[in-house]
């Protein structure tokens, strides 16, 4: 399944906004060279790729609304533990008391990362990368609201140690105006509830997520 976009995609933030450096090697990654076409396609692949999700994005309504993410405070308010995940197609999934989120890898506060390698990756379906990561990162515009959030963030790790306040609201805000269509299909939809998500994997796939 292509891409189903097919006009260009701005990156909601430029060089002198950016918040890490482009060095000899990917950010927070020091043996990954940045001139290591393949090896970086593949890195991309396993840290933004939501091609899973994806590909069962038709019947993706089953299991979530769209556009439906809750603000850190609210993710406590509502009784849940905040479990890390580094894979991107387990980002917002919930189970019962637990919701999986994944942190903000430090590369993608690098502009030079997003042009010298995410804007023209794509994944084994032919799809484009930096849909997966503008639609990663929208949700945490949404997940990320007011400064209760922020320090909830601080706190479990998701994001870098780096980032203040201040940096955080001036980095994110243009992806906060982002639209559907500058983004990969997962990411029209917010929370997934995962017993659903297993439910009809299992009609469609014979196995559980």
């Amino acid at each position: 399944m292509g891409s189903i976009v097919e006009e260009a995609v701005t990156i909601p933030f430029d060089e002198q906004s950016q918040l890490v450096q482009l060095q000899s090697s990917i950010p927070g990654y020091p043996t990954m060279p940045i001139d290591n076409d393949q090896e970086v396609k593949n890195f991309l692949i396993r840290e933004l790729s939501t091609e899973r999700l994806r590909r069962l994005y038709w019947m993706l309504f089953l299991v979530s609304n769209r556009h439906n993410i809750n603000p850190l405070h609210h993710q406590l308010f509502n009784s849940r533990r905040i479990c890390i995940t580094e894979r991107p197609d387990l980002h917002l999934v919930w189970y019962y008391d637990r919701i999986f989120i994944k942190p903000i890898p430090k590369f993608l506060f690098s502009y030079g990362v997003w042009t010298a390698a995410i804007e023209e990756a794509l994944d084994s379906d032919g799809h484009r990368l930096i849909l997966d990561a503008l639609g990663f990162l929208r949700t945490y515009s949404s997940l990320i609201v007011h400064e209760s959030d922020f320090e909830i963030a601080k706190k479990q790790k998701l994001l870098p140690d780096f980032v203040d306040w201040d940096m955080w609201c001036l980095f994110i805000r243009g992806f906060t105006t982002l639209r559907d269509r500058d983004v990969s299909p997962r990411y029209y939809y917010g929370e997934i509830r995962l017993t659903r998500l297993n439910l009809w994997y299992r009609v469609i796939r014979l196995k559980s997520y």
